[in-house]
């Protein structure tokens, strides 16, 4: 199979080559083989040193679909390294 990359799109584009972060505002949308994330900002920072993904940030009614899952909450944070999912909010459902 083919890589697949991973696809962003939002109102607000900023990246910050000192910190290696990308970050999507404003209706924010990232879609790859992560998952689907909707959130108000995003952030997809890479690995120190490569141009690997480290962690996706997502905050602010974020959505998250995930192998036919669906998550909701105010904040989640991927971490590559070990494919772990943290969702935060009150609730989370």
């Amino acid at each position: 199979a083919a890589a697949r990359g991973t696809v962003g799109r939002a109102q607000e584009l900023r990246y910050d080559d000192a910190a290696r972060t990308a970050t999507y505002a404003t209706d924010a949308h990232v879609s790859g083989p992560e998952g689907d994330l909707s959130a108000a900002k995003i952030a997809l920072v890479l690995a120190a040193e490569s141009r690997a993904l480290a962690r996706i940030e997502g905050d602010g009614d974020v959505v998250a679909r995930v192998a036919a899952r669906d998550a909701r909450g105010v904040r989640l944070v991927y971490h590559a390294d070990d494919e772990r999912y943290v969702m935060t909010g009150t609730p989370v459902r």
